[in-house]
């Protein structure tokens, strides 16, 4: 079944319903701009929502989350982090617990977005992280481009730079994305007078609605990406651990060699005064004996010989 012919009257179609309609849209705009009497500037909240009506750039899109000059999104699907263990972890934003996806401390997440873009050739966004979140220690790099004709899931790397865990409830919008026209299909002469150029380069449709895990492919051959804060916090947690457990180790075993050296002690000093008591015991009786020899001498000298001689004398 061919697909429906554009319309020639671009600006009088109503917002597209379903997916199949945004598709739809972004394929009849996708290099012809049916708002070209608009030049290359940063759309105004009004400019974005006619580019969503026609083109189908933002799919679903809701007029709620327009601002003067920025549109406001959440994250959806699912979320990217590694452990302590360099273990990757995959925790489905809709599976989460109803406070919300927690980021640790010192960590790196990647969120995906609650919504689709399907940029035409001729629009790029840039997004920003929500400045409520930032007061809350977290970050963003400093306004990422898309180009133009990028279709997909942004996945979108927040960076936890405090010593506590943040959490990002699930209806939370966490970023502000502006929409720039750029001069497709132009370019200048050797005067600096804008021309048309047909032969412009666009985004490969090979890189289109690409899943997190080639990104993470891509970018580090799938190897875990941490912050180095949280490694270094982990290596020094570690090593506390060990050195408590060493202390605790060698409290204790000195404890049992006091009790032990107590001990033995108490018994090497009784030992030692039996030996001493048993010489001096030794000593008093030898001396007695001498003494009762002596005495008998004196006797023996003091009085006459017996006759016969006495044994004792």
């Amino acid at each position: 079944m061919e697909p429906p012919a554009r319309p020639a009257n671009a600006r009088s179609l109503d917002a597209p319903i379903n997916r199949s309609d945004f598709e739809l849209r972004a394929d009849w705009w996708e290099y012809d701009d049916p708002f070209e009497d608009l030049g290359a500037a940063l759309l105004t909240a009004e400019q974005i929502k006619n580019y969503a009506r026609v083109t189908g750039l933002v799919y679903p899109f809701n007029e709620a989350f327009l601002k003067g000059a920025t549109y406001e999104i959440g994250i959806a699907n699912n979320v990217y982090y590694w452990d302590e263990k360099k273990k990757k972890k995959v925790v489905s934003v809709s599976s989460a617990s109803d406070k919300g996806i927690v980021l640790e401390a010192n960590s790196i997440t990647f969120v995906q977005t609650d919504v689709e873009f399907r940029l035409p050739q001729y629009i790029a966004i840039r997004f920003n992280l929500h400045i409520k979140l930032v007061h809350r220690g977290l970050l963003l790099g400093t306004g990422p481009i898309v180009d133009p004709g990028f279709r997909g899931r942004l996945l979108i790397p927040l960076h936890n730079l405090t010593s506590q865990p943040v959490t990002i409830s699930k209806n939370e919008k966490i970023v502000w994305i502006e929409f720039s026209k750029t001069l497709f299909g132009h370019s200048s002469n050797k005067d600096g007078y804008r021309v048309e150029n047909r032969d412009f380069r666009v985004f490969p449709k090979g890189k289109r609605w690409l899943e997190p895990e080639h990104y993470f492919q891509k970018a580090n051959a799938d190897n875990p990406i941490m912050s180095s804060i949280s490694g270094f916090v982990g290596k020094t947690n570690r090593k506390i651990a060990r050195i408590q457990a060493w202390a605790y180790s060698v409290s204790t075993f000195g404890l049992v060699s006091i009790v032990i050296a107590v001990i033995g002690g108490g018994y090497g000093s009784w030992s030692v005064y039996n030996n001493a008591l048993s010489v001096v015991r030794a000593d008093e009786a030898r001396r007695a004996q001498l003494e009762e020899r002596i005495k008998r001498l004196e006797d023996c000298m003091t009085k006459k010989k017996p006759t016969p001689p006495s044994p004792s004398c």
